[in-house]
Parts: structure tokens; sequence; C-alpha cells
């Protein structure tokens, strides 16, 4: 999947979940971010792209 091509209700998506992480376990944006990155299963370049879009 070419970066240019994520859905913006995929970042969405990926947003909420990182914010619902962050408030629950009460860990770091970044350590949220990157535990709902992994549970939606986004490739480094998918990541990286979605912290840029902010």
């Amino acid at each position: 999947m070419k970066c240019e091509k994520i859905s913006d209700e995929r970042r969405e998506a990926w947003e909420e979940r990182a914010a619902i992480i962050e408030e629950g376990c009460k860990v770091s944006r970044a350590e949220a971010e990157r535990m709902a990155a992994e549970q939606m299963e986004l490739t480094d370049d998918e990541i990286e792209f979605m912290r840029g879009a902010k």
C-alpha cells in the first residue's frame, strides 16, 4: 500500500485507538500510537506517514 493512499477513515481509526490506549493504559502518546499501529498491523511507512499527517 502506498502511503498516499491511506484513507482518512484508517488514519482517524488509528488516532482514536491511540487516544483510547493512551488514556486507558496511562502510557505516552508515542507508546499509544505504537500500540495502536501494532494492533492495526500498520507498516512502518504507514505509521511515519500518519504521524506526519497530524
